[in-house]
């Protein structure tokens, strides 16, 4: 991987969500960047970030055309090079709005509108896979179904909410006499359950090709049947790689992307992909693919050779927590110490973790109405 030795500022838009102290921490490493960021927050566990240059919020902004002139003033100001949204809202909007970037930026790289909103619809991006011939699951929009397409279906199925994220929402449905107990939805779909194991990749492409990648698999799982993996392992699939070139290569992807497949034995299936930056990338940037990193030279026209990544495997606080208590109970003994961690990256910035944890309890005993809680924030995306 190249290091860029010139001055890097980067203003990263929605320091108020979720994974934007992943980026933070991933481009901590490098002295000569820059970290800016803004929020509709005051009060969120990356202000208090040590690797923070800037934190600058607007309580009141509801226009997006107000935003837009915002994050532009702020860009100006801060002789920002590189602009990093996070959170899929501002993703779509600076996409919207990438013409009025023109001289301020030398890249956006970012999705058109029209591919983002085909990979940010579960339902919009089955007819795309499909129409593209590319392996993906049976896939039913509840606005068509009809009684005899239920009477067809192969049970189990996959109750699915088109909006809500993270394996939220998700019912498994065993037979057709559980579906009238189940509301049936237009902003749900009915998906084939494909017997098989969950394999996920991490992209960073630019109009179709892929600059960056790797692929993981989980290997440490929380309770919640569908949420993300709390531990993963990073693995060299050929034939999943292929699968997933062809639908970044027709959708002329750019930006990020984390593709979640489901392997049935003799297919790699694309199930959904989720246009942003993921929960785990502090994971690839352990075993060797700064993807924040990457995502700067790409956004400054920087060329590099596709960085190899090592096989190994990752987990986060929680994750490992589970592995140390399985090895003191001797239960769950498949879970073995990962050789990364997200331990050194909050040991070296502690307040923003302890901020989210004191916030977590005081909201366990203070009113939900109350107030003073009101005011902070800490997990939203």
């Amino acid at each position: 991987m190249i290091k860029n030795k010139e001055k890097i500022n980067v203003l990263i838009p929605d320091g108020d969500v979720m994974f934007a102290l992943s980026i933070i921490h991933c481009l901590s490493h490098f002295r000569n960047i820059k970290i800016h960021l803004l929020s509709k927050t005051k009060w969120v566990e990356t202000r208090f970030s040590r690797h923070i240059n800037s934190f600058t919020y607007y309580t009141n902004v509801i226009k997006d055309k107000e935003w837009i002139d915002i994050i532009k003033t702020e860009i100006v100001k801060r002789e920002i090079t590189v602009l990093f949204p996070v959170h899929i809202k501002n993703i779509r909007l600076l996409s919207n709005h990438r013409a009025e970037f023109d001289g301020l930026l030398k890249n956006l790289l970012l999705p058109t509108t029209a591919s983002f909103d085909i990979a940010n619809d579960k339902w919009y991006l089955s007819q795309f896979l499909k129409k593209k011939s590319i392996n993906h699951p049976v896939t039913y929009n509840l606005d068509s179904i009809t009684d005899a397409t239920i009477e067809n279906l192969k049970f189990p199925v996959l109750l699915k909410p088109l909006e809500k994220m993270g394996g939220h929402g998700i019912q498994k449905i065993n037979t057709k006499n559980e579906i009238p107990n189940i509301k049936l939805k237009s902003d749900f779909i009915l998906q084939e359950y494909i017997k098989g194991f969950d394999i996920d990749m991490n992209v960073l492409s630019e109009d179709g090709i892929i600059l960056a990648y790797s692929i993981q698999k989980g290997y440490i799982y929380s309770k919640l049947v569908y949420k993300a993996a709390l531990g993963v392992e990073f693995l060299d699939e050929k034939k999943l790689y292929k699968e997933v070139e062809k639908v970044i290569r027709e959708l002329k992807w750019s930006g990020f992307a984390h593709i979640d497949l489901r392997f049935d034995g003799n297919h790699y299936k694309i199930i959904e992909i989720n246009p942003r930056v993921w929960n785990s990338i502090e994971a690839s940037e352990k075993v060797g693919v700064n993807f924040p990193y990457l995502y700067c030279l790409s956004s400054l026209d920087k060329h590099y050779k596709t960085p190899k990544y090592r096989f190994e495997k990752f987990a986060d606080k929680t994750g490992l927590i589970k592995v140390i208590k399985s090895k003191i109970s001797k239960k769950n003994t498949q879970y073995n110490f990962p050789e990364n961690t997200s331990i050194k990256s909050n040991l070296l910035d502690p307040l923003p973790s302890l901020y989210k944890f004191t916030i977590k309890r005081l909201r366990k005993v203070l009113p939900k109405n109350n107030k003073f809680i009101q005011q902070f924030n800490y997990d939203v995306f």
